[in-house]
């Protein structure tokens, strides 16, 4: 029995582009990250880093919100350890803010998957960059809701946690700071790096 031909690799790239293009065009996303996140290297197997913030755009409260963060957490860290990826993630029952670390086509389909998610709501891509180290390296998906430590740091802000007046240099650096002080909430297994 002949085993399946696999697809030509470009031909993988070009599929996933046009796949990641319909959809974020579908979200309305800015025709400029499109191009960016589609760029020529896209399908280069580097490491890169993904920036995004949302509001949460359900209603859910009490033991109804934290069993289904949960769920979600488990769900994302079997994800994201299947796929090379490493994270954190933030959420102060207003808003998610996270990074994204692994090869380009993970990062990219996994945020993909993240924008048509029902509990995200005015998603905004804040970066997409290579990257020369994980930052996130322990944690497939490490994760810090609204602490005393996020409160304290977000007062610092006019108007509390506003990941949209933030550089996202200093909100992926607020993530790993709270991600890091909350560590063992959320997972801390090692993600296979290749």
């Amino acid at each position: 029995m002949a085993e399946p031909k696999a697809k030509p690799i470009g031909l993988l790239c070009e599929q996933v582009s046009s796949y990641v293009q319909v959809s974020l065009t579908k979200l309305g996303c800015d025709p400029v990250l499109i191009v960016k996140i589609l760029s020529s290297e896209g399908c280069v197997m580097h490491l890169c880093r993904l920036v995004y913030y949302s509001k949460y755009n359900l209603t859910m409260q009490g033991d109804t919100l934290t069993g289904d963060l949960k769920q979600m957490l488990a769900r994302a860290i079997c994800h994201n350890s299947d796929r090379g990826i490493t994270s954190g993630l933030i959420f102060n029952q207003t808003f998610f803010a996270q990074v994204l670390e692994g090869d380009h086509a993970s990062v990219t389909q996994t945020f993909v998957r993240i924008t048509s998610d029902t509990r995200h709501g005015d998603i905004v891509l804040a970066e997409m960059e290579p990257a020369s180290e994980r930052l996130f390296g322990k944690w497939a998906m490490g994760y810090a809701g609204n602490t005393e430590l996020f409160k304290k740091l977000s007062a610092g802000y006019d108007g509390g946690f506003a990941p949209q007046n933030m550089p996202a240099l200093v909100l992926t650096a607020f993530i790993l700071v709270l991600v890091t002080d909350a560590e063992g909430i959320a997972s801390s297994r090692r993600v296979p790096v290749g």
